[in-house]
């Protein structure tokens, strides 16, 4: 499917994650072929003629970065926050950190800082799950939601492995 779109756009890039918060389909950072950004763009699909828009977002913004990851967290008390972990820095130095976009009642967004103690970074190989926490866990229902946007493994019971960050 073609969405014809008017006017500015993000533009070319490479690096850069696209989440979907109903009904805003958002672009964070990446590269332009430049330079790496750490920039959000949001389309709005639900509304025509479609066009782009850059946020900006008050306060601490997360650095630059690519090849980072993102998701939108559908349940706990990050509900609607998209999450972006992790990346790359413009001199390709790793990153370790997590911060979450919201959007308030007044139609503002912000970003929250939760720099990698929040967060368990979750690999999904189908039936089986790997956590590996950067740090101790502290809110294991917040976490739970940034992994997985198709399983309901908030409702399940923990293993003995995720018991351990209880």
């Amino acid at each position: 499917m073609i969405v014809p779109v008017v006017g500015t756009t993000p533009g070319a890039r490479y690096g850069h994650t696209i989440a979907f918060s109903k009904p805003f389909l958002m672009v964070f950072g990446g590269n332009t072929g430049n330079q790496a950004v750490n920039d959000v763009w949001t389309l709005n699909v639900e509304k025509s003629p479609h066009f782009w828009t850059k946020l900006e977002c008050e306060g601490e913004q997360p650095p630059v970065r690519v090849y980072h990851s993102s998701a939108l967290c559908t349940s706990g008390t990050a509900n609607g926050m998209i999450v972006i972990f992790g990346g790359r820095t413009q001199d390709q130095s790793a990153l370790n950190d997590s911060w979450g976009l919201r959007r308030h009642r007044n139609k503002t967004w912000d970003w929250v800082s939760k720099a990698s103690n929040f967060f368990l970074i979750c690999i999904r190989f189908a039936r089986h799950i790997e956590l590996t926490p950067p740090r101790p866990c502290q809110d294991i229902n917040t976490l739970l939601c940034f992994w997985d946007l198709t399983c309901s493994l908030l409702e399940a019971e923990p293993t003995p492995l995720e018991r351990q960050f209880l």
